[in-house]
C-alpha cells in the first residue's frame, strides 16, 4: 500500500476529479489531507494558495473533509 503522507485539496488546481486521477497514476491508495489554518497576521502573502477558487490564503480544514466526505477510502 502506498500512502502519501504530505498533500492538500484543490492544488494546483486539481479538483477531486484530477486529484484521484493522479492518485491513480502514481498508484497512490491513500492520501493524507493536511489544512493550513492561521490568523491573518500569520499568513506570509508571498505564498499564494493555487486553488480552484483562486483565493489567496490558508488552506482551510473543511476544504479536507470535503475530500474526505466524498471519497472516504482515499482520504
Amino acid at each position: 500500500m502506498i500512502i502519501d503522507a504530505n498533500n492538500h485539496p484543490d492544488w494546483h488546481k486539481h479538483n477531486l476529479d484530477r486529484f484521484l486521477e493522479n492518485m491513480a497514476q502514481y498508484h497512490i491508495d491513500k492520501t493524507w489531507l493536511l489544512s493550513w489554518e492561521c490568523p491573518d497576521g500569520e499568513f506570509d502573502p508571498s505564498y499564494h494558495r493555487i486553488g480552484l477558487t483562486g483565493i489567496e490564503g490558508p488552506i482551510s480544514f473543511r476544504d479536507c473533509l470535503r475530500y474526505k466526505h466524498q471519497r472516504p477510502e482515499k482520504f
